[in-house]
């Protein structure tokens, strides 16, 4: 290959090693992204998960309380008796 004039003070072998580690070094940033959004998108679906399931629990817990309320005030209500 010729001489590389933006690179005048490396050899041959020093400047081919030069335009492969520019060629690769995209790759490895776009690998890196790839990772990286694959572990937010994982981590944002647990935190979902676990929303949805503390959401589900304190449905659940008002609904009781709603339920234990409701009982007591029929139990309370004179003409119930």
């Amino acid at each position: 290959p010729a001489a590389d004039p933006t690179q005048p003070n490396l050899n041959i072998t020093q400047q081919e090693n030069l335009v492969d580690s520019e060629m690769t070094t995209p790759i490895t940033k776009l690998e890196n992204t790839q990772t990286n959004n694959k572990i937010e998108t994982n981590t944002a679906s647990t935190i979902s998960a676990h929303q949805k399931s503390f959401n589900t629990y304190s449905y659940s817990q008002i609904t009781k309380q709603n339920l234990i309320n409701n009982t007591m005030q029929i139990n309370e209500d004179p003409t119930q008796k």
